[in-house]
């Protein structure tokens, strides 16, 4: 079901921070797994950013902060506004609870986006009409209503920043787009069934068209062919008429 796994980790900070990048170099910390009080920095890991809460107004501290990457997300939560004691251990799976759905809808339309690709990869050569319609139709649903914008999951900035980077570093936008192009593969690929079909129906017509025409002429030979002066008069005359109605039709359309 899962292509990779994707770790949250969790931490309880002692105490609020005035500085927010003391919580997100703690975060980093937990994230590369290595004592919280060690200055360590990798130059060569480029997919890390950054989330954290918004600052108190009456204490001017941080609660919490989280370093973001395409494998995992590490939360480091200080006590709430005004309290003094960090958060117990019983305590930290409910505050995390939140935290865990918001990175579990994030991966739900990544993964889905990618099975969605090799999906439509898989079926194209070779695809029917009927399929093409029907995976247009799982993609489009999958794009109007499985996926959720910023704004959608949250009234806090600082939640929606941090659903915005998970969805950044996890590709879950390129991933989008991907589907977007491959849906106008499929409208090209349907326009081209589409026409070979009415290529083929108006073959069809057009042949039986002909020997309706044969079958007429010979017909008329028949008749001509029998020497009866009112077959041929009449024959003569229908010509003459639709000779002169087309004439007709033409000098209306010049004027």
């Amino acid at each position: 079901m899962m292509k990779e796994a994707y770790r949250l980790n969790v931490a309880a900070l002692p105490k609020r921070f005035e500085e927010r990048k003391i919580a997100e170099k703690i975060a980093y910390n937990e994230h590369r797994l290595i004592d919280v009080a060690k200055e360590f920095s990798d130059l060569s890991e480029k997919d890390v950013e950054y989330a954290s809460g918004a600052r108190d107004v009456n204490d001017s501290h941080y609660g919490w902060a989280c370093a973001i990457t395409s494998q995992e997300i590490a939360y480091a939560y200080g006590p709430k506004p005004g309290k003094t004691v960090p958060i117990t251990a019983e305590a930290l799976p409910e505050r995390a609870e939140d935290d865990l759905a918001l990175t579990m809808i994030v991966m739900y339309q990544k993964y889905t986006c990618m099975l969605l690709n090799e999906k439509i990869h898989e079926r194209f050569q070779g695809i029917s009409a009927q399929s093409i319609r029907g995976l247009k139709k799982e993609a489009l649903e999958f794009i109007a209503y499985g996926t959720l914008t910023p704004s959608q999951v949250s009234k806090w900035n600082n939640v929606c920043e941090t659903y915005r980077v998970l969805q950044k570093e996890n590709g879950v936008n390129e991933a989008l787009d991907e589907i977007k192009e491959k849906i106008e593969l499929l409208n090209e690929e349907q326009d081209h069934i589409d026409s070979k079909r009415e290529s083929r129906v108006s073959m069809i017509i057009t042949v039986f068209g002909f020997v309706s025409i044969i079958a007429a002429a010979l017909q008329i030979l028949d008749y001509l062919s029998s020497g009866r002066g009112v077959m041929i008069g009449g024959f003569v005359g229908m010509v003459m008429g639709i000779l002169g109605i087309s004439f007709g039709i033409m000098l209306r359309a010049k004027k």
